[in-house]
């Protein structure tokens, strides 16, 4: 039996974050590094900069996708020189946050929505940032495990697997902790470099093209293509559940409450002094009047050298 493909994704990314090596052997180097709250965005360089354009795109969107797959395999698909398909940003499982495309709220773009895309794929392409998350995605469940799109079995254990009713599957791949830190951080980051308002449409579809391309905010790629999966619902509703929550003014604190007592008169605090010190005169009186004798006895030491003083004398007589 192989091994599930989940015992396998922490060994490749981080062996990519080492080497910076795709699936296809193309080496990239880091230029720059951003730090956003926990997490960081690694700005990927390679020579080869034709997967994307650079002429004018407005940002006022953000489209969240999964890419079926794993890093390597992820990054160089969505670099592949001269094919014009890719994202701005791909998070993995670890929380690392890869940026393919240079951040301009006025340029650079590439499609990633496709031809089937509501609001068409040219002009929502241009005015979407995309996030890819390394995800596999939708599982189908067998007696020996879940297998993934490509029929291999990507993990044994429930713990890994969502059950979620979505598009016609019942399972999908569980998002990491550091992930779902690392997506929430960056769309509120990217919200505050392009002004994109947290505006959230993250179950159900646009109308029509014209309401898609209008909307200032964040979807994902289901709510433009009925043929995708990516994202149900329940993966994604933290993002805007956690932005609500930190709108909330902080809870007030909470002060010590007054200690309760019983309400005593001025008479009755005056009765009980007034008892409390005859007692106390009452005891010193007690004190007085009795004669205490100590006995001062004799250290047992003394008596020790008495005895043993008298036994040399008798021997010296």
């Amino acid at each position: 039996m192989n091994a599930a493909i989940i015992d396998t994704l922490e060994k490749r990314e981080t062996t990519f974050k080492k080497n910076l090596k795709d699936s296809n052997g193309k080496v990239f180097e880091i230029a720059e590094t951003t730090k956003i709250g926990e997490s960081s965005i690694y700005r990927l360089w390679t020579k080869d900069q034709s997967y994307y354009y650079t002429s004018k795109a407005k940002k006022t969107q953000i489209c969240l996708h999964f890419t079926v797959g794993s890093i390597t395999g992820d990054i160089a698909t969505l670099t592949k020189p001269d094919n014009k398909v890719s994202v701005h940003y791909v998070v993995d499982r670890l929380g690392n946050i890869y940026n393919l495309i240079p951040l301009d709220k006025e340029k650079n773009w590439s499609y990633h929505l496709g031809a089937k895309c509501i609001g068409t794929n040219g002009v929502m392409s241009k005015s979407a940032i995309g996030i890819e998350i390394s995800n596999y995605g939708p599982l189908n469940k067998h007696s020996d495990g879940y297998y993934n799109a490509y029929k291999q079995l990507y993990c044994v254990e429930d713990r890994h697997v969502e059950n979620i009713l979505f598009r016609n599957y019942n399972y999908y791949s569980r998002m990491t902790e550091a992930q779902k830190t690392a997506v929430y951080e960056l769309v509120n980051w990217l919200c505050e470099q392009c002004d994109i308002p947290h505006n959230y449409k993250l179950e159900g579809m646009f109308e029509n093209d014209k309401c898609a391309q209008e909307f200032t905010g964040i979807f994902t790629h289901a709510q433009v293509r009925k043929d995708k999966f990516d994202l149900p619902y329940a993966q994604v509703k933290y993002i805007k559940e956690k932005w609500e929550e930190s709108l909330l003014p902080p809870e007030p604190v909470k002060k010590d409450e007054p200690v309760k007592t019983e309400d005593i008169t001025f008479a009755e605090i005056r009765k009980n002094v007034e008892k409390s010190t005859t007692q106390i005169t009452t005891s010193m009186k007690t004190i007085k009047s009795k004669q205490v004798t100590v006995k001062e006895d004799k250290p047992w030491y003394i008596e020790i050298l008495g005895m043993i003083t008298g036994l040399f004398a008798k021997i010296k007589n």
